[in-house]
């Protein structure tokens, strides 16, 4: 049976690998406007579209407006960087291989997934550069999410197969109706 939530996309953002100007209100909705255009492009007839409630943000946003993404719904969270040791004293905590934004954001994601798992949405988002999320998105894949990533053109190319549909990162921010690079869809 279907449900009011089953092409509403919950949106997972690491700005530290995939940030984009954001200077106003207007360049705010914009690039809303094109992600949404770009899941447009998902084959299959779908009609996904970004979710208003979950909308999660992590990592170094000393730089831009937060009100601007607070505005567009983004729930923000402040990372500076992936691994906020020095070199020195990383040996203190070996067992601290992934810390910041990443552990941040990953954290969000399998929790969300968890409560979510019987109301959905089902269809996740994954704005990043770390392909040290490829686990996670195993998990939410083999347990029938739909898995949507948007990444920089230099991240791996084998880490699109842990996704559903892949996109550039920038085509997709800068432009309307970018088509995916990586189209797998789920299983019926």
């Amino acid at each position: 049976m279907s449900s009011s939530t089953d092409h509403l996309v919950a949106t997972f953002w690491d700005w530290n690998t995939c940030s984009c100007p954001i200077e106003s209100e207007a360049s705010a909705r914009t690039l809303i406007s094109n992600i949404e255009s770009g899941l447009g492009q998902v084959p299959h007839g779908h009609e996904y579209r970004i979710c208003r409630n979950n909308r999660f943000l992590c990592g170094d946003i000393t730089a831009i407006e937060r009100s601007l993404l607070v505005d567009q719904r983004f729930d923000c969270y402040y990372a500076p960087r992936r691994n906020p040791f020095c070199g020195e004293h990383a040996h203190l905590l070996p067992d601290q291989k992934r810390l910041a934004a990443e552990l941040g954001l990953e954290s969000l994601l399998v929790h969300y997934a968890d409560v979510h798992r019987d109301s959905g949405p089902w269809n996740i988002l994954l704005i990043t550069g770390d392909s040290s999320f490829a686990t996670s998105m195993d998990y939410l894949y083999y347990s029938g999410y739909t898995i949507f990533l948007a990444k920089p053109s230099d991240a791996a190319d084998s880490f699109e197969q842990h996704s559903n549909y892949a996109w550039d990162w920038t085509p997709l921010h800068t432009s309307a109706a970018t088509q995916p690079i990586h189209v797998h869809p789920p299983s019926p």
